[in-house]
């Protein structure tokens, strides 16, 4: 069975993979959304994280980064060779939670993955890295089970906090400029309500219509020289630099200096076990 602790935003089955029956949640707030969603699709919930652990195969700690030594503190007696545990925290490294657990159990599977929020409309990006004794049926069992909610592939693990930057915070810039283009749209007299709309629908047709590209890896940028924008004339546009454009949004250095950054939320007596 399948263990989730927790899981944001309005829930949509996934494709049928796992049976909801055979998936239990565990969370101390019973007035979440979240818990009424995972109800209504038919998971077993419980208030209990060791219970869960008892009654499942793959455990994902879907928790804050500064939660999960306290987890690992209360699950690790729980934690047999059989489990699979998946750890969602962002820069949680492997050998960490290994340390941990293996007070309780010698040779602890410890697998470390990275999603986003769009996993609950089906269309995630989730990576994951191995840990020292999680084989390649683990891992590929997690392929199969965040396959059902959007794709799934292997990196390692030194590359997991640069996927953190772009696909794990990569929704909240789509949003940010969501918003300005319903703003620019409000202030030209559109309503909001389709100014939403009408930016939303201009995203969403764009990445649509250029997925060809995006696979065989070509540049979608407007001075790029694979994708040039048929919008602006002439090629005054090629001398733009990334300053002058999405008001530095698409600066390479601004937008690198998040990844990789050290957690700086987590409990200062657990930093730096915890923090790769």
């Amino acid at each position: 069975e399948n263990s989730v602790v927790r899981s944001p935003g309005k829930i949509r089955p996934a494709r049928r993979v796992l049976a909801a029956h055979k998936i239990t949640a565990s969370s101390p707030d019973t007035d979440l959304p979240t818990v009424s969603g995972l109800r209504k699709i038919g998971v077993n919930f419980t208030v209990s994280n060791k219970d869960t652990v008892k009654s499942s195969d793959v455990l994902f700690l879907a928790v804050k980064p500064p939660i999960i030594p306290f987890i690992l503190e209360e699950v690790g007696p729980d934690i047999e060779p059989r489990h699979i545990v998946v750890s969602c925290a962002a820069g949680v490294t492997i050998s960490s939670i290994e340390k941990k657990l293996s007070t309780f159990c010698p040779t602890p599977k410890v697998i470390r993955c990275m999603t986003n929020t769009p996993v609950v409309v089906r269309e995630g990006a989730t990576v994951y890295a191995t840990g020292t004794h999680a084989d390649v049926e683990d891992g590929k069992l997690l392929e199969q089970l965040m396959a059902s909610v959007g794709f799934c592939t292997e990196v390692e693990e030194d590359l997991i906090d640069a996927v953190t930057g772009l696909s794990g915070s990569g929704p909240a810039y789509a949003f940010t400029a969501l918003d300005a283009l319903a703003d620019g749209g409000v202030k030209m007299g559109l309503p909001r309500r389709l100014a939403v709309r009408l930016g939303a629908q201009a995203l969403l047709v764009s990445i649509s219509s250029s997925r060809a590209h995006l696979t065989e890896g070509q540049c979608l940028l407007a001075w790029g020289s694979h994708h040039p924008c048929p919008a602006l004339p002439g090629e005054w546009w090629l001398s733009l630099t990334p300053d002058q454009c999405c008001g530095g949004l698409l600066h390479p250095d601004k937008g690198a200096a998040a990844l990789g950054r050290p957690r700086e939320d987590l409990p200062s007596s657990h930093k730096e076990d915890f923090v790769g």
